[in-house]
């Protein structure tokens, strides 16, 4: 049986030849795997940030429309002050009190997010701070309202029902105030990121339409 054997190196010019090569060789490789990593990771960037602006989007359009929203409830609330003054029982308000969406955010921030440019994430970790705000200030309007419910059952007022009443008001129009605020902030900050709001659906329309008492109940 033939044993072939390594052919030597001739020279230290030729070991140098081969070694080149070998590291040549390795380095292409590792170029080629880093580069499929470098397209690989953009496109997740980029699919990450078109996902985050389609829910800012969102989000900036329900903002909107809880500035309307908060428009036709102080219309409510006058009704209600106007109750616990002796004016005519006035009906149970109408509020929806949306929620804001952040399930893009929770399931891109830690993975594409972090490749995108110190700038654009400063300005998105931002803007989902704000709306983690935001969704306090809505739990807070939304348990605020919640004892007009129970009041607007009462068939009349006495003197102890009516302070309660202005009370309640004074808190819910606060909350609203906070909200409205919250919201002008919010789509400012989705313009800045070129995702503003969107023009209002017709479920919307109708919805904001019944709240302020121009059109029948969705």
């Amino acid at each position: 049986m033939d044993i072939h054997k390594p052919k030597p190196w001739h020279g230290v010019r030729e070991f140098l030849k081969e070694y080149v090569i070998i590291v040549v060789g390795v380095l292409t490789a590792l170029a080629g795997e880093q580069a499929v990593e470098w397209v690989h990771v953009g496109n997740e960037v980029r699919e990450a940030r078109a996902a985050l602006h389609e829910e800012i989007a969102a989000d900036a359009t329900i903002a909107a429309a809880s500035i309307e929203e908060d428009r036709c409830l102080g219309l409510s609330l006058d009704k209600y002050v106007a109750w616990a003054h002796g004016g005519p029982k006035t009906e149970a308000f109408r509020g929806a009190f949306p929620y804001l969406r952040t399930s893009t955010w929770e399931e891109v921030r830690s993975g594409p997010v972090a490749h995108m440019p110190l700038k654009e994430r400063l300005a998105l970790a931002e803007f989902y701070d704000e709306i983690s705000n935001q969704k306090g200030v809505i739990e807070y309007e939304r348990n605020a309202y919640r004892p007009l419910l129970a009041m607007s059952q009462k068939p009349d007022l006495d003197k102890a029902d009516a302070q309660r009443l202005l009370e309640v008001v004074a808190e819910a129009r606060l909350f609203g105030r906070v909200r409205t605020g919250n919201g002008q902030r919010l789509i400012a900050a989705a313009k800045a990121l070129g995702a503003g709001p969107r023009p209002f659906g017709l479920v919307t329309q109708k919805r904001l339409a019944w709240q302020c008492g121009t059109g029948p109940m969705p």
